[in-house]
């Protein structure tokens, strides 16, 4: 399998609409791509619908699913139930997308540098946020 990731971290696949990608073996291409709220300037996300959110994914990322070719969110993650999680967890629900989360360790690099995004606390002793880890379920 290959992995085709998007530009600007991971964030941009629209450049596939105009030279997409042909393997000589088929059935081996995924594309994958990244979300995180912080990685879309949003002026207030209180304003920003669901509807916005779902057509700005789509288009720049998760439409290659219409050209025939799997999509994986390659990584995503939060340390909070704020908005634009909410819209990705609604959003996930909805298309079926086959996703990976960053990140599952609690700490960076090494225990002593806290990863606030991991699904453990940097002991591995508890899901450091079971709201989050309920809503991926």
């Amino acid at each position: 399998m290959i992995l085709v990731g998007g530009i600007n971290y991971q964030l941009d696949l629209t450049f596939i609409k105009d030279d997409p990608l042909t393997l000589s073996v088929p059935n081996k291409l995924v594309y994958t791509g990244h979300f995180y709220g912080f990685s879309w300037p949003i002026p207030s996300w209180s304003v920003y619908s669901y509807d916005n959110f779902k057509k700005r994914l789509f288009n720049t990322q998760t439409y290659v699913r219409t050209l025939g070719v799997p999509y994986l969110l390659g990584e995503f993650g939060n340390n909070n139930q704020d908005i634009p999680w909410k819209y990705l967890m609604q959003y996930l629900k909805e298309t079926d997308i086959d996703w990976t989360y960053w990140a599952l360790d609690g700490f960076k690099c090494d225990p002593d540098k806290d990863e606030t995004f991991g699904v453990f606390t940097n002991d591995f002793s508890a899901a450091r946020h079971p709201d989050l880890l309920k809503d991926m379920i």
